[in-house]
């Protein structure tokens, strides 16, 4: 399924006078053309130009490296007909996150850290991230970190609040809104698992071990006791 939506510009300009009826982009096996053909776009003359713009989809199982779509033109007469070969690469390398520290947290809450880094060639805009687990509320609830060049890396964090009824573990997702050029990418990251560690039930084990050492003390005591008595 074709998810990944980019956007391309063709620039035309011709040397002598031609009528462009119809101009069709072609798309390949990993890559759709979203936008129908232009029709009838009148005459171009010397110096003339003309922009046109198609949107096209990338799908996820498409393989990195480059396709090449045809641009299809007709013309007034055979002799203006073309077609021209249109380079498209594609790069699956996006918006990267690990965690600094591991995902732990009480029932008191804490704090979560990761380091995010693009891993793309080219330049990000408008990166943010949001972190959504069943039982957890962040703060801040989505952290804007900007513009992002390649191979930069930022660390970010959360404090948590811990206001479900969670036992043990929370699934994490990772919203990644970000643009590349004029393409708006949102992607979502749920490999995560938040731990939570029960705080009451150490408690409780502390307790029980307190009592088990005054429960020894006591038993020493009355033997002790009773060896002196026996002396006696």
């Amino acid at each position: 399924m074709a998810t990944k939506n980019r956007w391309r510009s063709l620039h035309f300009c011709v040397a002598f006078k031609v009528r462009l009826k119809e101009v069709t982009l072609v798309g390949s096996d990993a890559i759709e053309v979203a936008t129908d053909s232009y029709q009838n776009m009148g005459i171009l003359g010397p110096g003339d130009s003309i922009d046109l713009s198609f949107n096209i989809l990338v799908y996820d199982n498409a393989d990195d490296g480059t396709e090449h779509l045809k641009l299809a033109i007709v013309g007034s007469s055979h002799t203006f007909n073309a077609n021209w070969d249109v380079p498209i690469r594609v790069e699956s390398a996006g918006i990267k996150i690990i965690p600094s520290r591991p995902l732990k947290l009480t029932v008191a809450g804490g704090t979560i850290e990761f380091d995010v880094a693009n891993t793309h060639s080219s330049t990000f805009t408008a990166v943010s991230i949001e972190p959504q687990a069943e039982g957890i509320t962040f703060t801040p609830t989505e952290y804007f970190i900007g513009t992002m060049e390649p191979d930069e890396l930022f660390t970010i964090e959360f404090d948590c609040e811990v206001t479900g009824n969670v036992s043990g573990r929370s699934d994490l997702r990772l919203l990644v809104v970000y643009q590349n050029g004029n393409n708006q990418h949102e992607v979502v990251l749920n490999n995560r698992v938040i731990e939570i560690e029960p705080v009451m039930q150490e408690r409780n084990s502390n307790t029980a071990m307190i009592g088990a050492v005054l429960l020894l003390l006591i038993v020493a005591g009355v033997y002790i006791y009773r060896k002196k008595r026996r002396r006696a």
